[in-house]
């Protein structure tokens, strides 16, 4: 009969695996397990905690912290585990004092390559830039095949208008996410004349975003089929390019080619995108001129919980109360775009009155939007979609919001109707939303 030893590997060995398969619930599970046989066992409960992290169990973190520290409060793991679970509650100060701490000389360069990568998100997230890159330099020179690392670097270049480098290294992204790159083109000119596939990439938000970047191909006088999901059928109208929600054979095509890698071969200047809308026509209606003070706005607070830094741009609906409230001192009605409504944001939205329009398919939501006066949004695909429909939109946005936003514009360059809010160092939504109110008063 196995010994409580042997079962505790035999659940931590299996718990590992379904961790690298990014499978974090089965993960948890298998840890869990093997500390009800071994329960002070630093490794697994700092294991269990990087499941938590991803899972973002943020208060179950804290217990699993507080009990390592009484097990063995210098155990590296533990301590770096603590540093990036500050990191995901946005403490980056506290997590770069932890970080400081820890002495990796003697670990694995596979984990001193990690912690380095950690400490470079801290550390742009903390406005030190050029200490970031060194340290993600630092990162992949010890380990190359560290796509987080490349990945991260690669945002950081992009948000610093450095595109060379900066879509050099996103495309590390490829590695990363196991996405099929076999039948790419060392060249943009390779695929002159020949039968290609364009598969959507990542969120919708990108897919509305970078959908027109496809028209940049049409001079190579290739035949483009373009993946896109069921739900945003109808949304697009690409001249001369076939839309398709599956592919039949993929025999019939001498290049495959991931939306986001567009950018990488074309060579794409962020500041300078193609100015051709590739949103359906019978959706880019003339916008009507605001007459009276009955004004119709449309909301969205929060996107995919599930993105990696979804606590970076989505918003509690209550933080936004300064804006709602407005339907009671003027003739406003708000309208939900989004789709799901979080746990924590529903007692509020059921007593702030908006008119739920979120279940609606984009085809049908963007003709929705076009009956609207103006459409408040965090980074999320409702903002791609209004503004690619050319309505008035203002975008709200984190101090460091996302790399194709870049630094501290209010204007962007893909988006001709959006007005950018950018939230300032230490400012809370709070604030922000009352400078919106200004704003939207002045459209009355």
């Amino acid at each position: 009969m196995s010994n409580d030893l042997d079962i505790a590997r035999k659940h931590f060995e299996l718990g590992s695996k379904k961790f690298e398969e990014k499978l974090y619930s089965q993960a948890e599970q298998e840890f869990s397990s093997s500390l009800n046989f071994l329960p002070n066992r630093v490794s697994t409960l700092s294991k269990l905690i990087l499941c938590k992290i991803q899972l973002k169990k943020f208060q179950e973190c804290e217990e699993l912290l507080s009990k390592i520290q009484k097990i063995d409060k210098d155990y590296v793991y533990g301590k770096f585990c603590k540093a990036l679970y500050l990191g995901e509650i946005l403490e980056f100060e506290k997590s770069k004092e932890e970080l400081m701490t820890i002495n990796i000389q003697n670990e694995p360069l596979e984990f001193q390559s990690t912690f380095y990568n950690c400490l470079a998100t801290t550390l742009y997230y903390l406005d030190e830039y050029e200490n970031s890159v060194s340290n993600y330099l630092k990162s992949i020179e010890l380990n190359p095949n560290n796509y987080s690392a490349n990945v991260n670097l690669g945002t950081v270049y992009l948000s610093k208008n450095n595109f060379k480098d900066g879509w050099k290294y996103y495309e590390h992204r490829l590695k990363k996410n196991n996405l099929d790159h076999k039948k790419y083109p060392s060249n943009i000119k390779e695929i002159e004349g020949k039968k290609i596939l364009i598969r959507h990439e990542q969120g919708i938000g990108d897919t509305i975003q970078f959908s027109r970047l496809i028209t940049e191909l049409k001079k190579y006088n290739c035949e483009i089929d373009f993946l896109i999901p069921q739900s945003l059928n109808n949304l697009f109208s690409i001249d001369g390019v076939n839309i398709i929600n599956k592919i039949i054979s993929n025999d019939k095509y001498q290049y495959e080619i991931n939306l986001m890698s567009l950018p990488f071969l074309l060579n794409l200047d962020l500041k300078k995108p193609s100015l051709i809308n590739t949103i359906n026509s019978d959706l880019l209606v003339n916008k009507k001129n605001i007459k009276d003070k009955n004004l119709k706005i449309g909301i969205a607070w929060s996107g995919n919980q599930s993105y990696q830094f979804d606590i970076m741009r989505s918003i509690k609906l209550e933080s936004l109360k300064n804006i709602i409230d407005l339907q009671n001192q003027k003739s406003i009605k708000f309208y939900c775009l989004q789709k799901n409504i979080r746990d924590n944001d529903l007692d509020f939205f059921k007593k702030s009155n908006l008119i739920n329009l979120g279940n609606l398919n984009f085809y049908d939501l963007a003709k929705e939007i076009n009956n609207l006066d103006l459409v408040i949004s965090s980074c999320t695909s409702i903002l791609h979609l209004s503004s690619s429909l050319k309505m008035k939109t203002f975008g709200l946005l984190a101090n460091k919001a996302d790399w194709r936003w870049l630094d501290d514009s209010k204007k962007s360059n893909w988006y001709e109707t959006l007005e950018i809010f950018k939230l300032k160092k230490n400012q809370n939504w709070e604030d922000l939303s009352k400078t919106v109110v200004e704003n939207i008063l002045k459209l009355i």
